[in-house]
């Protein structure tokens, strides 16, 4: 055992501390004094103060205006040299870190961040466990002041101490953070007996600070001290059960962790126990207990328990409503920040609910939920001062709560406002290209209105073939304005294209191929006169027209050669099939390899996805798997169902890029959810294998069964391991 520090003088560093931090502050910087010489007396100890500033760099007449001012008086009150000799190690600690954090400007409580990870190095860890405690029990009055008879309670102190600082954006103090609360499980003599650290751990892995995300070691921990009875521990488990965090969702499970935890008083906890008997998650629904319990949070001052109770009143749920006691809870919670109480208060504010109206209140709370995120308070909000009820109408507040919700909510409603604003200048520049893009968001999932309005802004932006194609996907979904726009259009275009506009006869053309105006013999006429004009986009229509309606290969060749040697990239890429397919033509891959990367570097999706076979393949060219991965990545992120599963090939067997399991699993599932059942089994192999995400046998059955009902027999061979071994019910459960 190496000799401890005399805690006299320990402890009078300690109490000096602030001191010595500007004192070295002045050194540093020479500032201030006159020389003077040094007390003959303290000549020794200056000399070894010398030793210690010389590391430093430090000259000797700041060294003296050092002494003079700080330190003189207390060096004389030594007795032996010994006892300077003791003290002088924590002044070269103190040394070694001060120059460093004096060049960072940093805080005295940095300073303790900074020295913390210095003491749990030590191979003593009973001797350092003191004076760490010392260190941080000067910054933290809290801490007991006899920390010899609290010891455990001082190390689950300093845990939650590391966990609260660990917060901070800087990505070494989180590092070092974490590294204390490691030292501090490996060093007690049972590591698995201190449930602070591994919470505190445990909220390090589930939150990525100082170390890693791994959701799997959140929960190891987690589950560790919530075996020991850490109220906080039980809770965070029954949020990972209830979520499927690092383990299968389970909801029994996430139950029995709440109810533990809430048991001990946990006001998190009681609320979701609350939650679970009102919906019935994981126990038989009972409105009353569930009453009870968000009684028990809401007394503790917790503000979600305190808003569930709120809605148990509004509603009526196992009690009379009472919308005074609901509004008076919901204030509560609002005031301490909830986000969808705030909401809720506005609303009572503004419609007189449970309290009297009151605008002013209403708005201000609607800008505090707003302000976080809430979807609802900023929808509400935009509509406010859109039309200005009770309030002055401001177009510049309107858009820019109906943009924040449909940025940070994906709230169709709001992107559709927020496209309109853009479209028409209501508090926002007009800006065209930014309307597009709210508007199809939704346009192309389907939205009439979107659709609509996606029309409207091709229109202004002088593109009408666009504005054709969802004036008419919006007219066959039954919009009138829709219908009434290709109406004009007929109106406008007819006379032109009958006078031999090739442009107006294109116009035509698509307006008659539309499916609220169909009549493809028109249409074809029209696009006829507009090809035999040099029209690609009429050339491009009438090569499909003949293959596809006609079955009149040589044609559509004839057509499609015309469009594409124009540069028009999706006849390029329909010549290049009908050289690889021989329609209308002799078999030539090469010209189809030509055509196909004429079409590919336009941007053609699906003529990316066969140059990359191409290039896999050696069709029409040498193989050349870096180029194959090119050009299937490319296409495969715009969303090709086939180059997505090809991707995730190219990942996981390391063809034309590195082995990467993650990149696999990611460009599968992309595939696998749009139905491809060759991706489905191969997302089904990585969830049971663990490749690219952890092991999840519930979602392994569920894509096997994905594939195996479209026909996949070896989806049908694996589902038989799930059926002879009697574990599809419990997995039908898991995705049900």
């Amino acid at each position: 055992m190496k000799r401890s520090a005399d805690p006299v003088i320990l402890n009078s560093f300690i109490e000096d501390y602030t001191n010595y931090y500007e004192a070295f502050r002045l050194v540093i910087y020479g500032t201030g004094g006159e020389h003077e010489g040094v007390d003959v007396k303290n000549a020794a100890i200056g000399a070894e103060w010398s030793k210690v500033f010389n590391q430093m760099s430090i000259e000797p007449e700041q060294l003296n205006n050092y002494w003079k001012r700080q330190c003189s008086d207390k060096f004389k009150s030594y007795e032996t040299n010994e006892q300077f000799q003791v003290d002088v190690k924590w002044k070269n600690l103190f040394c070694k870190y001060s120059n460093e954090l004096q060049q960072l400007n940093v805080a005295r409580k940095e300073m303790v961040e900074k020295t913390i990870p210095y003491f749990l190095k030590s191979e003593e860890f009973d001797e350092k466990m003191e004076q760490l405690l010392a260190i941080v029990g000067k910054y933290m009055p809290d801490f007991a002041k006899d920390y010899q008879n609290n010891r455990l309670e001082m190390i689950d102190k300093i845990s939650l101490y590391c966990l609260k600082i660990i917060q901070s954006k800087d990505k070494s103090i989180q590092a070092e953070c974490f590294e204390i609360l490691k030292t501090i499980k490996e060093y007690l003599k049972d590591p698995e007996s201190n449930p602070i650290a591994q919470y505190c751990l445990g909220h390090c892995y589930e939150l990525g600070l100082g170390t890693n995300k791994n959701l799997i070691k959140a929960f190891r921990f987690y589950e560790l001290s919530a075996d020991q009875g850490n109220s906080d521990a039980q809770n965070k488990l029954g949020n990972f059960y209830e979520n499927g965090s690092g383990i299968d969702i389970n909801l029994e499970k996430a139950f029995e962790y709440y109810k533990k935890s809430a048991d001990q008083q946990n006001a998190d906890a009681q609320s979701d126990v609350g939650f679970f008997y009102q919906r019935g998650r994981g126990v038989n629904a009972n409105l009353e207990i569930g009453l009870k319990y968000f009684q028990l949070s809401a007394d503790q001052g917790n503000p979600l328990g305190q808003y569930n109770l709120a809605c148990a009143y509004q509603q009526g749920l196992s009690c009379d409503i009472n919308l005074e006691k609901s509004f008076n809870y919901c204030l509560l919670s609002a005031n301490q920040g909830h986000s969808s109480s705030q909401h809720h208060v506005g609303v009572c504010y503004l419609s007189g609910i449970g309290t009297d109206k009151n605008l002013n209140k209403a708005l201000k709370f609607f800008t505090l939920a707003a302000d976080q995120g809430n979807n609802c308070a900023q929808w509400d909000l935009a509509n406010l001062y859109k039309k200005g009820d009770g309030v002055t109408i401001n177009f510049e507040k309107a858009f820019k709560y109906f943009k924040l919700c449909a940025d940070q909510n994906n709230n169709l409603s709001a992107q559709i406002e927020t496209g309109l604003c853009y479209l028409n200048g209501l508090g926002t520049d007009v800006n065209l290209k930014e309307a597009i893009k709210y508007f199809k968001i939704n346009a192309n999932k389907g939205n009439t209105l979107s659709q609509y309005y996606l029309g409207l802004s091709y229109e202004a932006m002088d593109n009408i073939i666009e504005a054709i194609k969802y004036y008419d996907a919006s007219s066959f979904n039954g919009s009138e304005d829709a219908r009434k726009m290709l109406d004009t259009y007929i109106i406008k275009y007819k006379p032109q294209a009958d006078q031999g506009c090739a442009k107006a006869q294109w116009f035509m053309c698509l307006i008659f191929n539309c499916r609220a105006n169909k009549n493809l013999t028109k249409a074809f006429e029209y696009a006829t006169d507009s090809a035999n004009q040099g029209n690609a986009d009429a050339q491009n229509f009438l090569g499909w027209y003949y293959r596809v309606n006609l079955s009149n290969f040589a044609d559509a060749f004839k057509n499609y050669e015309r469009s594409a040697d124009q540069g028009h990239a999706i006849a390029q890429n329909a010549l290049a099939h009908c050289y690889t397919n021989g329609w209308g033509t002799n078999i030539d891959l090469f010209k189809a390899f030509k055509y196909f990367k004429e079409s590919a570097l336009q941007g053609v999706a699906s003529a990316q996805y066969s140059l990359g076979n191409c290039y896999q393949n050696g069709l029409g060219t040498d193989i050349n798997l870096n180029e194959a991965f090119k050009y299937l990545k490319l296409s495969a992120d715009q969303g090709n169902i086939y180059a997505q599963s090809s991707v995730g090939n190219f990942y996981l067997k390391g063809l034309g890029t590195v082995v990467n399991y993650i990149e696999a699993f990611k460009y599968y599932k992309l595939s696998a959810d749009q139905g491809n059942p060759i991706a489905q089994y191969n997302v089904a192999i990585l969830f049971e294998e663990g490749l690219g995400r952890a092991i999840d046998m519930a979602e392994a059955f569920k894509y096997y069964k994905l594939s195996a009902d479209q026909g996949n027999a070896e989806a049908y061979e694996r589902l038989g391991f799930f059926y002879r071994n009697n574990l599809q019910h419990q997995f039908l459960k898991r995705n049900t």
